[in-house]
């Protein structure tokens, strides 16, 4: 409980510059979720964190985002925590954004760092992003990761939207090797108020070398507030809406 208070506190200070500066736009987002195993066990998760954007200097900006999760294990009286931090900077180009991350991973106790660049564009109703990434976790077996993710939305409406993923993760540690991939589809209805209602459902397919692998099916519900934003559609072409680090932090608590 200490860490998820500490992850709202976060994401208040996030909030804060943002609800005072019309330049500023972002989000606060809560959410509840749960991942089951194949080969057996299951964990429920509930997350807290934000995200803000500003002009850093012409033709910039710069995004902040943050989350932690506490994760509570089947058969466990006690919990873990996964969490993350990260500062992105971005270009518009014309028809795409560039730009690139530097950021923190922690999953269960083991910490980490990340790089990576990101990009995004639309298509009339479709909006897409990209990105390759990578993260060092040099405290467990000296674990490195490669992340290739990419992800579209089509809006029927600009507040209405459904959403899907696929990414790959290809970890590399000192017993051996693993391939994760993902696939996952969702929706999200925005209100005139700020409010957004999501969901999402995700595959993953884990891959051990030498021998093994599971799978795990995942489901997350969750409420976004966005501040001194437009409709979903403008937040997810112009808006604090990098989901790279944010998705990495998630592939490693389903990595067992």
């Amino acid at each position: 409980m200490k860490k998820f208070l500490m992850g709202a506190a976060a994401a208040l200070a996030i909030a804060a510059p943002g609800i005072a500066s019309a330049d500023t736009t972002g989000n606060i987002d809560l959410s509840i979720g749960n991942t089951e195993f194949e080969n057996g066990g299951e964990f429920d998760q509930t997350s807290l964190g934000g995200a803000v954007q500003f002009d850093a200097m012409s033709g910039w900006t710069v995004q902040l985002d943050g989350r932690t999760s506490t994760v509570e294990f089947d058969g466990s009286s006690g919990t873990a925590s996964t969490s993350y931090a990260a500062v992105h900077a971005n270009t518009n180009t014309g028809a795409w954004d560039f730009g690139g991350w530097a950021g923190l991973v922690n999953y269960y106790g083991t910490g980490g760092w990340t790089l990576g660049g990101e990009t995004r564009t639309s298509f009339g109703n479709f909006s897409v992003n990209g990105s390759i990434g990578y993260a060092s976790f040099d405290s467990f077996s000296d674990l490195d990761v490669w992340s290739y993710q990419v992800n579209g939305s089509y809006f029927f409406n600009p507040n209405l939207a459904v959403n899907v993923g696929a990414a790959r993760h290809d970890l590399d540690y000192s017993s051996g090797k693993a391939e994760m991939t993902d696939l996952s589809i969702g929706g999200a209805y925005g209100f005139n108020n700020g409010f957004e209602l999501y969901g999402n459902y995700m595959n993953s397919d884990i891959d051990f070398s030498p021998g093994g692998g599971y799978e795990t099916d995942s489901w997350t519900l969750g409420v976004r507030y966005h501040f001194n934003g437009g409709s979903l559609q403008d937040n997810a072409n112009e808006g604090a809406s990098w989901n790279a680090v944010r998705n990495i932090s998630d592939a490693m608590g389903r990595f067992d």
